[in-house]
């Protein structure tokens, strides 16, 4: 497949002014001149691996990967964007120009993601208050070009996104050489201090490990997978597409015992219900990457009018496809349940 590094944001999911708080207040400032040109050095040759690489014979995923998820409030907010298979993959630096927006939430409110280009890990930030922490990332658009039907079938399969290709047809599209940006909506959950009594996050008054971002596609936990009331139990996450909830949708589970990051784990598949929400199994002392794709056209999806448009677009090789990718990672205590 070919790829190509679009960093612009003028195709769905790219324009700032869509974005809800907390991005407006933590967009990062784009680079220029040298800085521009050393973004783009390290992102060709990050190219080379598989950064932005989602959909090849099996398809990518892509998380935030926190190194202390559950600490005293002393430690630092550290954590890595990941992209790879099974719950196993390359750390990425952090490239501006690549990111719509990242940065931390805690109960004293949001900050952007102060970090300077090339930096690895990702995220580094101080703790300032007990309670949980959420870490998000929004990229940019990127553009793959699929030169296969058959590889393009086969990605459509493993994320069971069967409606896509029957739709593919209608439109008129041809079977190779077409175009699709991808986006990515990434946030990972952490912890700091102690369990009791946590302080609460200012505009809900509640003390929630989870909520509401306002990225396009999103994962929210709706239970406190850091004070399970048993060791094993089920805990509810909702899909959200543009704010409500995506019904009828692959939700892949990932799971592996808390910190093996070299081992690779299969994931497990749960349909959103017509809330958006999953159920779960959930135990004490594992780590979790939870993930959801969900493909929009490029364009209106009806009428002759959209369909030529969009069959023009694949020839001039603009894409036709957006897909968007969320994920969510969090740990559970290794003393859940007493």
């Amino acid at each position: 497949m070919r790829l190509h590094h679009d960093m612009s944001s003028s195709c769905t999911g790219g324009d700032d002014k869509a974005l809800q708080p907390p991005f407006q207040a933590a967009r990062q400032t784009r680079g220029h001149g040298a800085g521009r040109l050393l973004a783009l050095m390290i992102l060709l040759g990050a190219q080379a691996g598989v950064f932005g690489h989602p959909q090849a014979a099996s398809a990518h995923e892509y998380w935030i990967d926190p190194v202390q998820p559950i600490a005293p409030l002393t430690a630092r907010l550290t954590a890595d964007a990941r992209v790879g298979q099974f719950f196993n993959g390359d750390s990425l630096p952090w490239l501006p120009d690549a990111v719509q927006a990242a940065g931390v939430i805690d109960a004293m409110g949001r900050r952007p993601n102060a970090r300077i280009i090339g930096d690895m890990p990702m995220f580094d930030a101080a703790s300032r208050v007990e309670g949980a922490q959420i870490l998000f990332l929004q990229t940019r658009p990127e553009t793959l070009t699929w030169d296969s039907w058959e590889k393009f079938l086969a990605f459509l399969e493993e994320k069971k996104l069967h409606a896509v290709a029957e739709l593919h047809r209608r439109r008129g599209l041809p079977d190779s050489g077409f175009t699709e940006h991808y986006v990515r909506h990434a946030k990972a959950l952490l912890w700091r201090g102690h369990a009791a009594s946590p302080p609460t996050m200012p505009d809900t008054g509640k003390p929630p490990a989870d909520r509401v971002l306002g990225l396009k596609l999103e994962l929210v936990a709706l239970d406190d997978p850091f004070n399970l009331p048993r060791r094993k139990g089920m805990l509810r996450i909702r899909l959200l597409w543009q704010g409500q909830p995506l019904a009828k949708t692959d939700v892949q589970v990932f799971s592996r015992p808390a910190g093996q990051r070299g081992e690779e784990a299969r994931p497990r598949h749960f349909t959103s219900n017509v809330e958006g929400i999953v159920s779960i199994p959930v135990e004490a002392g594992r780590d979790y990457l939870v993930n959801a794709v969900h493909m929009e056209p490029a364009l209106p999806s009806s009428g002759k009018a959209a369909g030529k448009a969009a069959a023009e677009r694949a020839v001039n090789d603009m894409p036709v496809w957006v897909s968007h990718w969320a994920s969510l990672t969090f740990t559970t205590r290794t003393g859940s349940g007493h």
